[in-house]
């Protein structure tokens, strides 16, 4: 681990980095595996559909990747910090972790080009078997999404993907990071 002259601490940069990098492998594969089981379902019209379990439990991964960052630091330095300091990792590595991912993301439809384009037409399907809601409320779904498909893969559409993502991660992991100080680390008293 790295040592930062100025202040004889260790530098919290690796841990955050290191979680950062493992979790959004994680939630790219689990986002891309989801993905597919979407694709490849019947469409039921039901609001919930088993892949959509997928992306909850995406979102429960990576809510821990500050937790994740704050027990690797506090197993590297050996040090006690106080718990602004492990908010301070758990919110970078959220930050870290939607960067991560968001790239991944985007590398992935330069190997499979359709991909987006099948999850547009699979969700699109699902929506339109949806007999239990008014044909107008339909219409204006299935219009959201392909909207919202089109956009994702332009410079706006990734930047705005990302600052939806950032401040939601960021808050859950500031919150898990903290909750690792208690977990994993000696708290300094201040």
């Amino acid at each position: 681990m790295e040592m930062n002259d100025e202040t004889q601490e260790f530098s919290y940069w690796p841990s955050v980095g290191l979680a950062s990098v493992l979790m959004g492998i994680v939630m790219f594969a689990i986002s891309t595996i989801t993905g597919y089981v979407q694709i490849n379902s019947e469409p039921t019209g039901a609001i919930f559909q088993p892949a959509y379990f997928g992306y909850i439990f995406l979102c429960l991964i990576g809510a821990f990747t500050g937790m994740l960052a704050v027990w690797h630091f506090a197993r590297e330095s050996g040090q006690p910090f106080t718990l602004g300091k492990g908010a301070l990792i758990g919110f970078l590595a959220g930050v870290g972790v939607v960067i991560i991912s968001s790239v991944l993301g985007q590398l992935w439809n330069l190997i499979d080009p359709n991909f987006k384009d099948q999850m547009m037409k699979s969700m699109i399907a699902n929506v339109d078997a949806m007999s239990n809601i008014p044909e107008d409320a339909r219409k204006t779904q299935i219009d959201a999404i392909a909207q919202q498909f089109r956009e994702s893969g332009s410079i706006t559409g990734i930047l705005k993907q990302m600052a939806y993502g950032i401040p939601f991660y960021g808050v859950l992991n500031l919150l898990t990071g903290l909750i690792g100080v208690k977990l994993f680390a000696k708290e300094k008293e201040v």
